[in-house]
């Protein structure tokens, strides 16, 4: 029993360390770390422009006036195909273009110790990382919001086959608005309170 609690108590000293150190590592790059959200935020924007601006331009859809049960199997199938084309033209591959450059010349610009410190850190976390908990959660709170409008523009009793299929996007958009801005904004704050004054 001893050995055990001895065990678990290094396994907890060696995570608050490797979380130390990776607070340590954000402090340091904090500029780095503020451009490339700020362009990933730009990026995703675009994403959502883009969807509304294929949807306006395309006639597979009827420039979005077609409602859901106008569409085939092939015309969704269609549909998609094009979006995502133009997905990858205009917003996926350019945003990929200048991060990667952009991390580049960061990256040739670091020191050599810092490098190979933030390499075993990315290490670790790789180890650690377990993907797909947690979005059962957010898809539900999603899902809620996603009815709260729906309820609001007073469409809840309507047949969702009269409706424009456009309309369905829009609420989707609205809702992770929303979300993030009465929960994303304040959990991420919040957060980063909490682990700074835990591990600086």
């Amino acid at each position: 029993m001893t050995e055990e609690n001895n065990f678990t108590e290094e396994e907890n000293i060696t995570e608050e360390q490797e979380i130390r150190n990776v607070m340590s590592a954000l402090i340091k790059h904090w500029k780095i770390g503020i451009v490339f959200i700020i362009l990933i935020s730009i990026a995703v924007v675009g994403l959502f422009l883009t969807l509304f601006w294929v949807i306006e331009i395309n006639t597979l859809g009827g420039n979005g006036t077609w409602t859901i049960g106008d569409f085939s199997l092939a015309d969704i199938i269609g549909f998609f195909l094009i979006l995502l084309g133009w997905e990858l033209l205009i917003v996926v591959l350019p945003t990929i273009a200048v991060l990667g450059s952009l991390f580049g010349l960061w990256w040739r610009s670091l020191p050599q110790d810092e490098k190979d410190e933030l390499r075993n850190l990315d290490d670790k976390d790789k180890k650690k990382t377990h993907y797909g908990k947690g979005t059962g959660g957010f898809n539900f709170i999603l899902f809620i919001a996603i009815i709260i409008i729906v309820y609001i523009d007073g469409n809840l009793f309507t047949a969702i086959g009269t409706i424009p299929y456009v309309y369905w996007f829009q609420v989707c958009v609205e809702a992770l608005f929303w979300l993030f801005i009465f929960v994303g904004l304040p959990a991420l704050i919040l957060g980063l309170i909490y682990l700074k004054k835990k591990y600086t």
